[in-house]
């Protein structure tokens, strides 16, 4: 009997993040305070990722809440202001921050 080998080409994509969740869910930071927050990926092939340090962070409204690149969220005045979390096209929900 004669021995045949052959190949057969395939792709092996890596997980897509699917969505990013902030934690807490909810906060209140004081006037010149600071609170830190955590950003969780969820991918795919449902694993799951510690995003916060590479995750571009935001704020609805800066005149009230800042936050750093760590995710660290610093009370400026007195309001409400949502804090957002993004990777590429994936952004988390807004947390509100008072």
């Amino acid at each position: 009997m004669a021995a045949f080998t052959g190949t057969m080409p395939f792709t092996i994509n890596p997980p897509t993040l699917s969505s990013i969740l902030i934690t807490p869910s909810s906060a209140a930071v004081a006037v010149g305070q600071t609170r830190q927050l955590k950003a969780t990926g969820f991918y795919s092939d449902n694993s799951t990722q510690d995003l916060t340090g590479t995750v571009n962070w935001s704020s609805t409204n800066s005149l009230v809440a800042s936050v750093s690149a760590a995710g660290m969220v610093t009370g400026v005045a007195a309001g409400q202001a949502g804090i957002v979390a993004a990777s590429g096209s994936v952004s988390s929900a807004q947390r509100r921050l008072m």
